[in-house]
């Protein structure tokens, strides 16, 4: 009871004179600091501001990008680092104790007013930046820093898909309600700094950047982008080369055998299901129809030219009757020549199955030969076909050429 008596006592003793014996360990820079935003605030409220141009210094660090699934569009992640200097917010810093930096809010003073703007769809929709904090220094230079996130059609040259290229621009403006007028320039002599050159399947390959552009357009970033595409070609060109050497191997057939017309059907089919492969995959937005498609759809023609004739040969080489004058002459002079060393496949002479004094033996052996000669030049036709083909559209994947920027 009487040490609770005490310390009571002592409590009401400490409030009533020891009040002002708090030692205070905190530091009188943020008093300072106050009082120098205050001072700022009032300068700034009671000057007039003009119209003028104002330099801003602008870079772009892009943190991340990618393609959207309708490859019409790309969105960038990045992180927009912009200064300018404003006379009005200029003190000294021995009146303040020695400050020379401080935060501002961004609401609190002038900043620019970027917008990144662009057309889709016959509407514009605009994306706004915020600053939130900055710096402020003594010299009256702000600088402020924005993460953001910004959307932009993209041209697609989808000829040599799925090796295809994009063109995306961001195009970076004011504000219509900013009354002064910006002019961008670049920060370290360069705009654009790529902490990512890939993306989900595509690469930056190129990159430039236009000042002034237009009254609207501050600035223009523009990327050419690459697809990797190493997984999606073996999908694609794997089974569209196969197909061509399966047509090119059923010539070597015998057309009385039917393997070769059901292999050359089989082939048809193949084509078939390829094309709806490729079309299910290759961008519909893009200009320039694909050359692989393109392959595919020669490819198609002539593996379904080679089906008739499949049919037509074999009806020729089954023939018994007294042939035409012009396929005896023919027949003889390749075959009396070293051309016959050319004919490759020569098939058997149906006739070996046939008695010696058969009377149709010679006439069974020319249609055997002129049949072999027909094959071989169709032969030579569908290997000069398909060099031309592969030579003009199979597409090869661009020499990669990385323009890093730091």
């Amino acid at each position: 009871m009487v040490w609770s008596t005490c310390l009571i006592i002592l409590s009401v003793v400490h409030l009533m004179i020891c009040k002002d014996c708090v030692i205070d360990n905190r530091s009188q820079y943020w008093q300072w600091e106050k009082k120098l935003h205050n001072d700022l605030n009032k300068c700034q409220r009671f000057t007039k501001t003009h119209s003028n141009n104002t330099i801003v210094n602008i870079r772009v660090h892009m943190r991340y990008f990618v393609v959207d699934d309708d490859e019409g569009s790309m969105t960038m992640q990045s992180m927009t680092i912009i200064s300018w200097t404003n006379k009005i917010l200029i003190w000294n810093p021995q009146d303040y104790h020695e400050i020379s930096v401080t935060p501002v809010l961004s609401y609190e003073h002038w900043v620019p007013q970027l917008i990144v703007i662009h057309d889709e769809s016959d509407s514009t929709y605009i994306s706004f930046y915020h600053y939130g904090s900055c710096n402020l220094k003594y010299n009256g230079k702000v600088m402020c820093i924005s993460k953001s996130e910004s959307k932009v059609p993209c041209s697609s040259f989808t000829r040599n898909w799925p090796y295809d290229t994009k063109i995306c621009s961001f195009n970076y403006g004011q504000s219509s309600y900013e009354k002064k007028n910006i002019i961008l320039v670049p920060r370290f002599n360069k705009t654009a700094r790529f902490d990512s050159n890939f993306g989900a399947e595509w690469m930056i390959t190129d990159y430039r950047d236009y000042y002034n552009v237009t009254d609207e357009i501050k600035l223009r970033l523009t990327f050419t982008l690459k697809r990797s595409a190493e997984g999606l070609g073996a999908v694609i060109f794997l089974p569209s080369i196969l197909l061509a050497v399966l047509t090119v191997v059923t010539v070597f057939r015998d057309v009385n055998n039917f393997k070769r017309f059901w292999l050359t059907c089989f082939s048809v089919f193949g084509h078939f299901y390829t094309l709806v492969i490729i079309n299910a995959k290759v961008p519909k937005a893009g200009s320039g129809i694909p050359a692989i498609l393109i392959f595919c759809k020669f490819s198609l023609l002539l593996t379904s030219v080679l089906v008739i004739l499949t049919l037509g040969l074999k009806q020729l080489r089954n023939h018994t009757t007294v042939p035409a004058n012009w396929i005896g002459s023919v027949t003889s002079f390749v075959f009396d020549s070293r051309g016959k060393y050319l004919i490759w496949p020569r098939w058997k002479n149906k006739s070996n199955f046939l008695t010696s004094d058969s009377a149709n033996t010679k006439y069974i052996e020319t249609w055997n030969n002129f049949c072999s000669i027909l094959n071989c030049v169709l032969l030579m036709l569908c290997l000069t076909a398909y060099m031309f083909l592969i030579i003009l559209y199979v597409p090869r994947p661009p020499p990669l050429a990385l323009k890093w920027v730091f």
